[in-house]
């Protein structure tokens, strides 16, 4: 996918997206994946909101944020997920308590196969490649 939008050749389908019902989908999904962690969730989801994007590749996006937001959080931690609409543009905050980005990397996390220490380590999985994807350059 990064190979062919480097190339100009990604295709996005835009249309208009039910970003509420994602955000819904991605809740169910962030309480199945948080329980071997222990996380405990507090989700608000606004409905009705709606976005013109291309679903699969937003869908993406959205797992890709969740998978970090438990990946880098604390045993027995908390996650939080929210979708409002401010002034006719939807707002997604996501947050969890884990130990957060170091002023360093900020700029930083969204390049390709980029990995800020500690998390560099064997114990934790990936390639680096998740927040590329989630780049608005794609």
């Amino acid at each position: 996918m990064l190979s062919r939008a480097d190339a100009g050749t990604l295709t996005l389908t835009k249309e208009i997206v039910d970003f509420s019902a994602l955000c819904n989908e991605l809740v169910e999904d962030a309480e199945i994946l948080a329980r071997p962690m222990r996380i405990t969730g507090a989700f608000q989801i606004t409905p009705d909101v709606k976005v013109l994007a291309d679903e699969s590749y937003l869908r993406r996006v959205l797992l890709n944020l969740l998978d970090n937001a438990i990946k880098y959080n604390v045993e027995n931690g908390s996650l939080s997920i929210s979708l409002t609409k401010s002034d006719g543009v939807a707002v997604l905050r996501m947050a969890n308590i884990g130990a957060g980005i170091s002023k360093e990397h900020e700029s930083r996390v969204f390049e390709r196969f980029y990995r800020a220490d500690p998390s560099r380590s064997s114990e934790t999985s990936g390639s680096g490649l998740g927040l590329s994807t989630a780049n608005d350059n794609c």
